[in-house]
């Protein structure tokens, strides 16, 4: 039975441009803010322009969450080789995607190591190659640029290790996606001298809170979980997700559409100091209970 729509179409016509631009949208608004405040405000009667900025800040922090399920939505999609179908493999994944992400972060996953075994042009004739080169590079003659494929394979993998344990915390991505279960807190973590005595103080400027629920022999516990958030490990984050999803869709555009789009390389990201400028305790969480059933 032939589609009612040409599937490769998908390639041509999907809009890259949507992430790189949502994030320079938020990152923009949020680093020049005071230069475009009062045109982002045109619809506020009575602007907060300290909540306004947080709300980039939550926004951006997000859409980590959104962009990363996206990529790895179209890396599962491609795992049973029918990259010709690929929109109605993604259009009806079901939830099995959560499971394979948490899957990499827990390490029991071979997705970024094992190979794929692919027919060439020529009768009879097949090639095996590493599953993420295919995703990310498909038939790019790496003899033919100036990068180093091995390097920049050991660098995705890295990557997405980071993704994955960052993404596997549904319950906070839920508590946003879901009529915004969340409130603004201020979690901090630090160590304060009280006489002879060192205690930890928690508190810091920006962060949320939601709520957990848990059922252990027939208790149920309720826990508000707080968490601060680093600007500055999101937007990295994202802007690599979004690099990742342009070679997965570039690369294959030029594969069966000729386009000239530029592909991009990953071997001079210092993944082993990624994090390196972002500030420890901008990521502190904490948990207290709030109620037992």
């Amino acid at each position: 039975m032939t589609p009612p729509y040409k599937y490769l179409e998908f390639y041509k016509k999907y809009n890259l441009s949507y992430w790189s631009s949502k994030i320079a949208l938020l990152s923009n608004s949020y680093e020049h803010y005071d230069k475009v405040k009062d045109t982002l405000n045109l619809l506020v009667d009575e602007p907060e322009h300290d909540n306004f900025r947080l709300m980039l800040k939550i926004e951006l922090h997000f859409f980590y969450y959104q962009i990363a399920e996206a990529l790895f939505e179209l890396i599962f999609a491609l795992e049973n080789k029918d990259e010709k179908n690929i929109w109605e493999t993604i259009s009806f994944s079901g939830f099995s995607t959560y499971d394979k992400i948490k899957s990499i972060s827990d390490n029991n996953s071979d997705i970024l190591t094992r190979d794929i075994t692919l027919p060439t042009n020529k009768e009879n004739e097949k090639k095996t190659l590493p599953f993420l080169q295919w995703v990310f590079f498909h038939y790019l003659d790496f003899d033919k640029v100036d990068s180093d494929l091995q390097e920049n394979l050991k660098v995705i993998r890295e990557l997405l290790k980071i993704i994955a344990n960052d993404f596997s915390n549904r319950k906070e991505y839920n508590a946003f996606k879901h009529s915004l279960r969340f409130i603004c807190d201020e979690p901090y973590a630090a160590f304060k001298q009280v006489g002879e005595e060192k205690k930890i103080e928690f508190g810091a400027k920006e962060g949320f809170g939601y709520l957990v629920k848990t059922t252990i022999k027939k208790e149920i516990k309720i826990q508000e979980v707080v968490k601060s958030f680093s600007y500055d490990k999101d937007l990295k984050m994202c802007v690599y997700c979004s690099w990742l999803i342009h070679n997965l869709i570039t690369s294959r555009r030029f594969y069966y559409f000729g386009t000239k789009d530029k592909m991009l390389f990953f071997n001079t990201i210092p993944v082993e100091k990624i994090f390196d400028d972002v500030d420890p305790l901008a990521e502190v969480r904490f948990t207290k209970n709030i109620i037992y059933k």
